[in-house]
């Protein structure tokens, strides 16, 4: 699909039932899953998009080899509802708590002796969640803001 505007890819979002991140390789944060669980969807991907979050399998996503992502859809698809919720809300829960730059901040400010100044910085930017826009070179190209959840 290429890059999307930010109302393009809310619409995306909030369009979506489950989001899938067939990642195979690479470094780094993958982010669609910050996206993606932030949005309250399920999200299936691989152990190499799960790196790095170490989110619980099937209590909040979904990771499985990229080979056995069909055999997985058709499982997920097969699920109980209430079940394929509480997975959604726990991967909401903990991106909450832990991918938020409001608790990032306090989680580190502390150490860096500056929570105060942190404090107000955060209160001045209205607690929004940012994550980096990449172009089609792997670069940086600009920070993508979401209301916090």
């Amino acid at each position: 699909m290429g890059e999307l505007s930010e109302v393009a890819l809310e619409k995306l979002l909030a369009a979506a039932d489950l989001g899938v991140n067939p990642i195979v390789n690479g470094s780094g944060t993958n982010l669609k899953m910050l996206a993606y669980m932030s949005h309250g969807l399920e999200a299936l991907t691989t152990p190499i998009g799960n790196r790095g979050f170490n989110f619980v399998p099937e209590e909040q996503c979904y990771v499985a080899e990229l080979q056995e992502f069909p055999a997985k859809l058709r499982s997920i698809a097969r699920m109980n509802l209430s079940a394929r919720d509480a997975i959604a809300k726990n991967g909401f829960d903990v991106v909450s708590a832990n991918f938020q730059w409001r608790n990032i901040a306090e989680k580190h400010s502390a150490r860096l002796g500056e929570k105060v100044r942190v404090k107000l910085f955060l209160e001045n930017r209205n607690s929004r969640w940012f994550a980096p826009g990449i172009n089609a070179t792997g670069r940086l190209s600009r920070l993508v803001s979401y209301p916090t959840p």
